[in-house]
C-alpha cells in the first residue's frame, strides 16, 4: 500500500488540528467515527497527526536505543523512549506504532484484520493521542462524564466497573453528554469556590460512542435494537450513539464538581459515600502512564488538583438502577 492512495481527514480537537491520513479505509472509517464531532475544515498548522502507514506491521520499525516498559499489554509491548520522546507499541503481530508525543507524530502500520483494526481505532489511537494531549496541557481521565447546566459528574473506574451503565442512567434522565471512557483535564492555578469546586479545572469532552455489554442492553428496553449491532472482536462489547437514541447532544467542556468511584455493588438502596481526596488520587492514577517526567508529573498534578478541588464519593450501587439519577442529582 501506499500513502499516495490514502484518504485525508480533518478535525479541531479542543482548539487543536488534528489530520488523519489512511491508507485502511476500515480504519480510517472508525477514527472518522469516533471523531465525529470533531470534523472541521483543514484549516490551520497540522499540531496532531496520525498516519495508518502500512498493512504490515514490521514495516514500523522498533527505535534503536533503551526503552523502559509502561504498560504490559496481554500480548505485545508498550515502551517509552526517554532519547527523543517516543512511544512504541507492538501487538502482537497485529499492529505497530510508534509515536512522538513532542511533534503530535502517531504512525501505525496495521493487518488488515478485524481485530486489529479495531484495536488501531480504538485502544491504540487513544493511548497515542493521550500522550499527544499531554505535552500539550490536556490531561486525560479514565471517566464517563456527564453534566448539566454547565455543571460536571465524572464516573471513574476499571473496565467492567459499571460507568457505562451508569452513563445510560444518567443519560436516560436527561444528563448531558461528555463521554463514556474518556475525558481531557485543562487546568489553570488551583482555586476552590463556595461549593468546593475547582473553578479554573475544565473538563473537555470526548464524545465517543457509548460501549456496553449485552447484560446492560438487557437492562434498558431502548437499547434492544442494539443487540443487532455487530460487538467488537476484542472485548464484545457493541456500541450506540446516545444522540441517536436519548437524543443527548454533547457537551463541549463544563467545570467539574463531583468525582465518583463506581465498581462496588450491594443488593440494598444505591448509595455514595464520601471518600478524601487522597483516597480518590490513588484509585485515578493507575492509568497515567510514566513516558516524559516533565508532562507526566503535569498530569498526576492536575489529577491531585481534580481531587482537591471536587467533592469525591464511592458509588455502591444497588439493582435498582431508577435511584442513580436523583442520587447524581443531589450532587449538583
Amino acid at each position: 500500500m501506499s500513502l499516495s492512495t490514502s484518504t485525508i481527514d480533518s478535525y479541531l480537537f479542543h482548539g487543536l488540528r488534528l489530520d488523519v491520513r489512511s491508507v485502511d479505509g476500515p480504519v480510517a472509517e472508525a477514527l472518522a467515527n469516533r471523531l465525529a464531532h470533531f470534523a472541521a475544515p483543514a484549516r490551520g498548522e497540522v499540531e496532531l497527526r496520525v498516519d495508518i502507514v502500512s498493512a504490515e506491521p514490521g514495516d514500523i520499525e522498533r527505535p534503536t536505543g533503551r526503552g523502559r516498559p509502561v504498560y504490559d499489554p496481554p500480548d505485545g509491548e508498550v515502551l517509552s523512549f526517554d532519547d527523543g520522546d517516543l512511544l512504541f507499541i507492538r501487538c502482537g503481530d497485529l499492529a505497530q506504532v510508534v509515536c512522538e508525543p513532542r511533534r503530535g507524530a502517531i504512525r501505525m502500520a496495521v493487518r488488515p484484520d478485524p481485530t486489529a483494526r479495531w484495536l488501531a481505532g480504538h485502544a491504540l489511537f487513544t493511548l497515542t493521542l493521550i500522550e499527544c494531549l499531554k505535552r500539550r496541557g490536556r490531561f486525560s481521565l479514565h471517566a464517563a462524564g456527564l453534566a448539566i447546566g454547565g455543571r460536571g459528574i465524572l464516573v471513574a473506574g476499571a473496565s467492567g466497573s459499571g460507568k457505562s451503565t451508569t452513563a445510560v442512567c444518567l443519560l436516560r434522565a436527561g444528563f448531558g453528554f461528555l463521554a463514556d471512557d474518556t475525558v481531557f483535564l485543562s487546568a489553570g492555578p488551583a482555586t476552590v469556590d463556595e461549593s468546593g469546586s475547582g473553578e479554573d479545572l475544565t473538563v473537555l469532552a470526548f464524545p465517543d460512542e457509548i460501549d456496553v455489554t449485552d447484560q446492560t442492553i438487557g437492562l434498558f428496553p431502548e437499547l434492544s435494537a442494539v443487540v443487532a449491532t455487530p460487538a467488537n472482536p476484542v472485548n464484545g462489547k457493541r456500541q450506540f450513539r446516545p444522540e441517536a437514541i436519548y437524543g443527548a447532544e454533547p457537551v463541549g467542556s463544563c467545570r467539574p464538581v463531583a468525582l465518583v468511584l463506581a465498581g462496588a455493588r450491594t443488593p440494598g438502596r444505591s448509595r455514595l459515600w464520601a471518600v478524601g481526596p487522597d483516597e480518590a488520587l490513588l484509585a485515578v492514577v493507575p492509568n497515567v502512564l510514566l513516558t516524559e517526567p516533565g508532562s507526566t508529573q503535569a498530569h498526576l498534578d492536575v489529577l491531585a488538583q481534580l481531587t482537591r478541588t471536587c467533592a469525591c464519593y464511592r458509588l455502591e450501587a444497588g439493582p435498582r438502577l431508577e435511584e442513580l439519577p436523583e442520587l447524581f442529582a443531589g450532587l449538583m
